[in-house]
């Protein structure tokens, strides 16, 4: 199907869909109102539709991209899938893994692309620090019942889990 037939959107406004030097612009694509869910990217200064990204939705939920914001990949962004947290760079095609938080929370089986489980989610109204150092995120069950159990931050300087709280008896959406 073309992605491009019925429309794109940016989801929440708290999130620039515009890489950090504003050559590309990264949106998510609808086939019609109510079906959404893969990204598309755009040259900012041509209007050129460069084509679909390589982002699925996990666990039932959105990858959440975010470009980054630290000028060191400017045509790079973040993404999450399952327990990871990964990157996409749109000038070499490659992925990559950021941080896989399975070892961080053991107690928490991981989903995958087969088998449900948690996963680290932030919803669409959150981005990384401005700096891009801090990401925050919960663990989420994608087995029906999207418990939520913990809230951590993640340093990627020092790429590791700097703080957790539980939040099993907390109800919230998004941090």
């Amino acid at each position: 199907a073309d992605r491009k037939a019925w429309g794109t959107i940016t989801e929440y406004p708290q999130w620039d869909p515009s890489s950090l030097d504003g050559k590309y612009v990264l949106f998510e694509s609808c086939s019609n109102v109510t079906n959404c869910g893969g990204y598309v990217l755009y040259d900012a200064t041509t209007y050129k539709y460069l084509g679909e990204m390589p982002l699925s939705w996990f666990d039932g939920q959105d990858p959440e991209p975010r470009w980054d914001r630290t000028g060191a990949h400017s045509h790079r962004f973040t993404y999450r899938k399952h327990m990871q947290l990964r990157y996409y760079d749109v000038d070499t095609k490659s992925d990559g893994l950021i941080h896989d938080f399975t070892a961080d929370f053991p107690q928490y089986r991981a989903a995958t692309d087969s088998t449900s489980g948690y996963y680290a989610y932030c919803h669409e109204y959150c981005s990384p620090s401005a700096d891009g150092r801090y990401y925050s995120f919960y663990l989420q069950n994608s087995g029906g019942t999207y418990d939520s159990r913990l809230v951590f931050v993640y340093d990627s300087m020092l790429n590791k889990v700097v703080s957790s709280q539980d939040v099993s008896n907390t109800a919230f959406k998004g941090v």
